[in-house]
């Protein structure tokens, strides 16, 4: 027999908590603030890039997981499913959110060490890499703890892409800086290049583990589809030169990529253009996107809200 006090503090609890995720559940919620797993997340904004929208897999716009953090540049999920984000310029920042759109890790740097950067992933270690593009020279990429710590660097020049691969590969290119570079992530040791045919300058880079290949934002009109040797496979053009920023795979195995004039691109997986969809009205221009098509979807508390459901019956019939 649980106490009358116990019995009343329990149906409390479980009243708030079932209402909660009533309300998380519901249809039609006023606004999307986190994200579930045919999400694509967008960084960009008007003037400023400062956002991060929230769109489901056919591009339509569905809220905001983020309205102020100037710059926001290069994105890419940790093992944990979380989003981790970096801006560039004087905010010199990494912002790490989950699935509900809440912040839950990050720093800040007061030096140049994360100086203009552009693109960012997250290595096996849990570490992010970042290309810092530093105009006037750059600076190659730099790998950082969690808690903003400096590991160290790879490469030099204007490095603006860096892209993991399987077996701690880290691929490591940019504006006018020759083949591509490739690293032991995890200890830091150079094992050469690749040169892949007809890519010079690079915008982003990203790892398919759905093809095994790598996708490269080349600077103009065209994402290149390389094999993880560097073997060319494919490349996926823009009927114009729209000026790619960033690349991603999305659903049924399609490509879709953030280009200058505000819209986004999308081919299907044979290298076929589909159409170039506008987030003009909701994001204004756009830079990085990833695809949380690998992320588990968000359970929103159900499992805790049974549970305490389940305690509360077995309180009131004790």
């Amino acid at each position: 027999m649980f106490p009358a006090s116990l019995r009343q503090v329990v149906t409390r609890c479980a009243v708030w908590l079932l209402a909660a995720c009533g309300l998380l559940l519901a249809p039609g919620r006023a606004s999307a603030i986190g994200w579930d797993n045919d999400d694509f997340l967008i960084g960009g904004g008007t003037g400023f890039l400062s956002k991060i929208g929230v769109f489901d897999h056919d591009l339509t716009f569905k809220g905001y997981l983020e309205s102020n953090f100037i710059t926001v540049a290069g994105m890419d999920f940790d093992a944990a499913g979380h989003l981790v984000a970096v801006a560039s310029g004087n905010v010199r920042s990494v912002r790490v959110y989950d699935s509900s759109g809440a912040i839950v890790g990050g720093f800040t740097r007061n030096d140049d060490l994360l100086g203009t950067s552009n693109d960012l992933k997250t290595a096996p270690s849990g570490d992010y890499v970042v290309a810092t593009q530093n105009f006037g020279g750059g600076d190659g990429a730099r790998q950082f703890a969690t808690d903003g710590s400096f590991v160290r660097q790879y490469a030099s020049g204007r490095v603006t892409a860096v892209s993991i691969l399987p077996g701690n590969l880290l691929w490591v290119g940019g504006i006018g800086t020759g083949p591509i570079s490739v690293f032991d992530v995890a200890t830091g040791v150079p094992l050469g290049t690749v040169s892949v045919a007809t890519v010079n300058s690079i915008n982003s880079m990203t790892y398919s583990s759905a093809s095994n290949s790598v996708l490269i934002a080349t600077i103009g009109n065209r994402v290149v589809e390389a094999s993880v040797t560097g073997d060319f496979i494919r490349t996926f053009t823009a009927p114009s030169n729209v000026g790619i920023s960033a690349v991603t795979r999305g659903p049924d195995g399609d490509v879709f990529a953030t280009a200058a004039d505000q819209t986004v691109l999308r081919w299907h997986a044979d290298g076929q253009f589909v159409a170039a969809v506008s987030t003009a009205s909701a994001l204004g221009g756009a830079s990085g996107i990833v695809w949380a098509g690998v992320v588990p979807e968000p359970e929103l508390g159900v499992s805790a809200a049974i549970a305490v459901f389940l305690l509360w019956r077995r309180v009131r019939s004790g």
